[in-house]
């Protein structure tokens, strides 16, 4: 697999565990595919820290 099939079957991977992002077009260029994963995994990250550390 290249490296341009594996960004697009990252990204498609993502949108179905994240359907919220499931209606974004998938970017044409290897630039916006790598900005639009690393702002998927930002925001990942970002949720499972505020549910990991979430006082009651």
């Amino acid at each position: 697999m290249k490296q341009s099939e594996r960004r697009i079957w990252l990204i498609q991977e993502l949108q179905k565990e994240m359907p919220e992002y499931s209606h974004y077009p998938i970017p044409k260029t290897s630039e916006e595919q790598w900005r639009f994963l690393r702002g998927q995994k930002q925001k990942g990250i970002g949720e499972t820290l505020r549910e990991q550390y979430e006082v009651s």
